[in-house]
Formats: C-alpha cells, structure tokens, sequence
C-alpha cells in the first residue's frame, strides 16, 4: 500500500492531486508557522511574569516553562523544512529518475507549476474540445451527403422510404428550404432557422406558402452570424417586420463538451438573438431548444454528443434569455419519450419531424 501511495501521482497529468498537494504543503507551512508564533508569545508571557516575580521559586518555574516553549517552538517551525527535507531524500533515492510518483508530485509541488499545470491542462480541454467538434462536423457532413444522395434519389423517382408509424407519402411533402430564392424567403410570415434537423423538417412536413426555411446542414450559431446568412434573414424581416423567426442550432458542436464550455459558447448564441430581436422589434424571435438524442445510437454513428450536453445547453440558454425579448420554445417538453430517430441517433424519422413542427407552432 505504501508503495502503491508513493507511486500513485502524475505531475500534470494528475493536475488535480499535484494542486491538492501544494495547497496541502501550504496549509503546513501556515498552521505551524501560527502555533510557532503562538508559543513565541506565550514564552514572552513567561518572561513578563519572572520579571514581575517575588519569589525565586516562581521566576524558576516561569524560567523552566519558557524554556521549553522555546524548543516546543523551534521544532515546531522545522517540521516543514524536516518534512520536505524527508520526502526531497527520498524521492532521490527511491525514485529520483521517475517522473510518475507522489514523490515526484510532493518535489516539484510549487506555485509555478502548479500554474503551469494549469494552464496545460486548460489548453489540453480545448485541443479535445476542438477535436470532438470536427469529428461530431465530419459525420454531419457524411449525413448531409447522404441527405443529397437520397434527394437525388427522390427526384428521380426513388424516394425515401417513411418510417412504419407514418401513413402518408413522401412524395406529398413540399420542399421549401434553402433552395427558395430571396423574395420568396422575403414574403414569409414565418421563417425557420436551423441546422440538417431543419432542414429535414422543411424537406419532409407540407408548410404553406407563408412559411419557409433559411437552413444550411452541419452548422452553428457563426453561420447565423454570417453576412450572407444576416443579409438574407434580414431582406426577409425588412418586408416581414412583425414574422415570426424560430432558430433551430445548436445540436452542433456541443458533443462531448464540458458544462463550462457549453455556458461559454450559448452566450453565444443569447447576444446573437438579441442583436436580431434589436434590430427588429416587431418581429417575434424564438430561441427552439436542442431536440432529444439516442445516446447509444449516436455514439454507435460515432457522435459525440449525448442528453447530457443537450440538457445543459438547453437549461443555459433558457437561462440567458430570462427578461429578454426573444421567447424560448422547449420543444423537449412535448416530445418527451415519443420520438424516434434515425439510424444515427441524431436526426429523426417523419412522423418526429411532423411533431417538432406542431411543437413550433405551438410556440407562435
């Protein structure tokens, strides 16, 4: 057990018992620098009292006492220096070459590196978060390939097979996505925003002619925050002011990342609303939460993202709009346990998409 104890730390790759073991070597150079000084004044007490003394036998007592407080307090403003001195000798003699041990961990505990570590590690969770995203980016595309593939397929004739719970045909859904040219987009009453579940929605429910979509797969809130995609989005609200504007994003991105960085990136998305309810007061903004996922599924497609990221984003973003301007539509509320995704776990079959869109519209 011992030897396990003295091997059982990493430096920085154990950030977190390295920061432990500092913050532990300053607590004992504080606690006994306060009982040294403490029995520093009690042995002055000592020595007032034999000043005031009558009796020899008393100033003797006093004497005596004193004295052993002025050792109690030296050995006790050593222990530190001894301790490290201890575990400095050790840890060249057992393991002075290794770089993997509590020993290493206690040597080289100092502010410095414990900054150091820090930020190495800071830098380490954004590399990682920075690769979860474009793995989660490159399987949206495989996803969206495989979307124009089957809308290919479709417009020949071949379409794509509804999921059994569903009676009508796919050829009876309109298409009225991002292959709508700017006038028509301008002449909505209600505009959807969003990502490939967006654009699955537009291309498999029948909407009327007042109602289309601005969408593009695989994206996030920087897509919206493009000139393109505001110019396009505005020309619409120019001639619509009062339409209606619900914005579907966020599933990308988010897999695999911390509750923090999540926070971080949907202040993102709240100042980006915002700006877009500013500068159209009129018109009703609507913030859609992000649709459930099948966990199993997802990560089987090789997808990082899980409930657990979609649950933080949705409960900060509702958050973030509190005593804004811009509504929040929880479309989770009415899908609860009742829809069905995809093969991938991340996008939906028919009949779920035709209840997102009654959820939204629920929302108006």
């Amino acid at each position: 057990m011992m030897i396990y104890f003295l091997t059982s730390c990493s430096l920085c790759n154990d950030n977190a018992v390295f920061s432990i073991i500092y913050i532990l070597k300053q607590i004992l150079q504080v606690v006994f620098l306060l009982v040294t000084i403490i029995l520093i004044v009690l042995v002055l007490i000592d020595i007032a009292k034999n000043v005031v003394a009558g009796k020899e036998d008393d100033m003797k007592k006093n004497k005596n006492i004193a004295i052993k407080r002025v050792i109690y307090a030296v050995v006790i403003f050593l222990v530190p220096a001894i301790v490290n001195l201890f575990m400095h000798v050790l840890y060249n003699i057992v393991d002075g070459s290794s770089h993997q041990s509590f020993l290493s961990c206690w040597e080289h505990a100092t502010l410095n590196n414990v900054k150091q570590c820090n930020e190495e590690a800071l830098e380490n969770e954004k590399r990682e978060d920075e690769k979860k995203k474009q793995d989660s980016d490159s399987k949206i595309s495989d996803y969206e390939n495989k979307v124009a593939e089957e809308n290919n397929n479709k417009a020949k004739g071949l379409g794509k097979k509804e999921d059994s719970d569903d009676n009508s045909s796919s050829d009876n859904f309109s298409n009225s996505g991002s292959s709508l040219s700017e006038e028509e987009i301008a002449n909505a009453d209600i505009i959807y925003v969003g990502d490939s579940r967006t654009v699955a929605m537009c291309d498999y429910v029948e909407m009327s002619d007042k109602e289309v979509c601005i969408v593009k797969g695989g994206i996030g809130i920087a897509w919206l925050r493009t000139t393109e995609t505001k110019n396009k989005l505005y020309s619409a609200l120019d001639k619509s002011p009062s339409a209606y504007v619900l914005i579907n994003l966020g599933v990308n991105g988010i897999g695999g990342l911390s509750k923090a960085n999540i926070e971080r990136n949907v202040s993102v998305f709240v100042d980006t609303y915002k700006e877009i309810a500013s500068k159209y007061p009129d018109a009703h903004i609507i913030a859609v939460s992000v649709g459930p996922v099948d966990d199993v599924k997802a990560k089987n497609a090789g997808y990082n993202v899980t409930n657990i990221n979609v649950n933080d984003f949705n409960i900060t973003l509702e958050n973030g709009l509190k005593d804004t301007n811009v509504k929040y539509c929880n479309i989770n509320n009415v899908m609860r346990n009742e829809y069905v995704t995809d093969e991938d776990g991340l996008h939906y079959v028919v009949s779920t998409y035709k209840k997102i869109y009654n959820a939204l519209k629920s929302c108006l």
